[in-house]
């Protein structure tokens, strides 16, 4: 049996999620207490999420 690499936490503290909302970023804490920033796209939104990573990223640079 293959032996699978142990969980690590991603080196950046962003995540996307597709759903049926409105666009809006949340900040939020994993249970282990890392924080980061939750990206909520509308699905018609999926095609153009490379300029929205764009505009979360000057979002998160510009308020420090």
């Amino acid at each position: 049996m293959k032996k699978l690499p142990p969980k690590c936490a991603a080196p950046h503290n962003l995540a996307v999620r597709l759903y049926n909302g409105k666009v809006k970023i949340d900040k939020l804490t994993t249970i282990k207490g890392k924080d980061y920033q939750l990206l909520n796209l509308p699905y018609y939104l999926s095609t153009h999420i490379g300029k929205y990573l764009d505009w979360m990223i000057a979002a998160a640079t510009a308020s420090g």
